[in-house]
């Protein structure tokens, strides 16, 4: 398939493209705060917060395998096509040298975490997309044969927001705002716990150099 098009075919593949690790990462961030609030805490509603847990679980791991398997299929948008198009279309870019390095070192990266996407593939394939009887109702087979460690899904899930972020900026897309991953934290607030947009505004407020550039 012929690569070269031109930018603004790029930018809405790119664009939507972010919007989806966006997504994949509200999913991730809301797992990750129902584990920093812990199973006690949980217990006021345990059997929503299990479903809702779940739900977030199903989503992110069928996104990835979206972006990160199957990528030899011809025309499926996965993150090696993308980083195709970036390298044929580089002079788009701010930044061709960065952007093709970014590309280079988002693959290696990947290359790195190679075990995990498989089983996550390995899970999609028998679990999340399909009722293999050998692995049927997400048997508890599955998790001990396709192992995953949230902590390294996560740190791929970051990988390709801080990518997906990058990139867009240096084509010059103005969907950046869009990187607002953490108001799924909002299911801290409900136990009163600190969350991220509000630390910011804390710092925001504190900060004296701000409060003189605002008046």
């Amino acid at each position: 398939m012929n690569n070269n098009m031109d930018k603004e075919e790029l930018c809405k593949i790119l664009e939507g493209f972010h919007i989806q690790v966006v997504e994949i990462g509200k999913c991730a961030d809301s797992v990750k705060a129902m584990k920093e609030i812990g199973v006690e805490k949980l217990k006021i509603a345990p059997r929503f917060f299990m479903a809702a847990k779940d739900a977030f679980v199903f989503r992110y791991s069928v996104e990835l395998c979206k972006l990160l398997v199957d990528e030899k299929k011809n025309g499926d948008i996965t993150v090696y096509r993308i980083c195709d198009l970036i390298k044929s279309n580089s002079s788009y870019f701010i930044d061709e040298s960065n952007v093709i390095k970014l590309c280079d070192e988002l693959l290696a990266e990947l290359e790195n975490q190679s075990e995990t996407i498989e089983n996550l593939r390995k899970r999609r394939n028998k679990t999340y997309g399909h009722n293999d009887k050998e692995y049927y109702n997400y048997s508890e087979k599955a998790v001990v044969d396709f192992t995953l460690d949230f902590e390294i899904i996560y740190h791929i899930v970051n990988l390709l927001n801080n990518f997906s972020f990058k990139i867009l900026y240096d084509v010059g897309s103005y969907l950046q705002i869009r990187n607002l991953r953490y108001n799924s934290d909002d299911i801290k607030k409900l136990f009163g716990m600190s969350t991220w947009d509000e630390d910011i505004y804390k710092k925001f407020e504190n900060s004296t150099s701000l409060r003189i550039k605002v008046r």
